[in-house]
């Protein structure tokens, strides 16, 4: 989006008499020149999307269920993710609908499964976008690269909304036996839940967990946004390189999440 030798009008000599972000230009042909001030919105614009729409998400979640609250964000995200590259939306309803499946859909032996698959999103989703966005961006256009995570969302969303039940005994696929398994050791839930504000804020064990997601999504974030930039601007890396270098601490990243759970089996 700002390295101008990626446009299809950059020859190697003649750029002085081009208006890069000319609204004449199809928008593959544009080259923006972003502040650090740009930047910095850019980035915090999903972040601070996410945290809006945190408390909004699971109120709806609790009305209406994990199943038709994702597949309306989903779909609504698909929209947005192919227009615009600042996001929070999506963000927010992630790790409550991660709680909601680990709740209804994972066995009591299997919740830490659950939930070690299930919180390594922010991790696998880089691995796949930074190589892919940098092979996309380099070699076809950069705009290209939000609709093709576009498309994706659209796809997973279609999945998602045909393939998920808010409840195993109401899933087609499921059998008796199998909700039954499910359900087992778990205590029945009826009426309304009040939230204990109070408990969790006093609480050592709590604390503690939000300390350790701070200090853990802290970096995984920080590596997904800067290290691009770092690699591309301060070491020369080319575009698509750098999107395949950031890979590597963050599959280490999964590997370790893994090991954890492993040792805790």
């Amino acid at each position: 989006m700002m390295d101008k030798t990626t446009s299809p009008l950059y020859n190697g000599s003649i750029t002085a008499d081009i208006d890069w972000a000319s609204s004449e230009l199809s928008i593959g042909d544009r080259r923006l020149s972003f502040g650090v001030m740009e930047k910095s919105l850019t980035f915090a614009g999903g972040f601070c999307g996410a945290m809006v729409f945190t408390f909004p998400v699971n109120m709806l979640l609790q009305r209406f269920g994990a199943h038709k609250v994702m597949t309306v964000i989903g779909a609504l995200c698909t929209i947005m993710v192919a227009i615009s590259p600042v996001i929070g939306v999506s963000i927010s309803n992630s790790f409550p609908v991660a709680g909601a499946v680990v709740n209804e859909w994972a066995t009591t032996q299997e919740k830490g499964l659950f939930v070690a698959v299930l919180s390594a999103y922010v991790e696998l989703s880089a691995l796949f976008t930074m190589p892919i966005s940098g092979l996309i961006a380099t070699k076809v256009s950069w705009d290209t690269v939000f609709y093709l995570h576009a498309a994706l969302l659209g796809l997973f969303t279609v999945l998602w909304a045909i393939y998920y039940r808010d409840k195993p005994k109401k899933h087609p696929f499921v059998a008796r036996k199998e909700w039954q398994k499910i359900s087992l050791g778990k205590r029945p839930t009826t009426g309304k839940i009040s939230l204990p504000l109070q408990r969790i804020f006093r609480s050592m064990v709590i604390w503690a967990i939000w300390i350790a997601v701070i200090g853990n999504f802290l970096v995984a974030q920080f590596t997904i946004s800067y290290s691009p930039l770092y690699l591309s601007y301060v070491l020369g890396f080319p575009t698509m390189t750098a999107g395949f270098v950031t890979i590597a601490p963050l599959a280490g990243q999964v590997g370790k999440n893994n090991g954890h759970y492993s040792l805790l089996q």
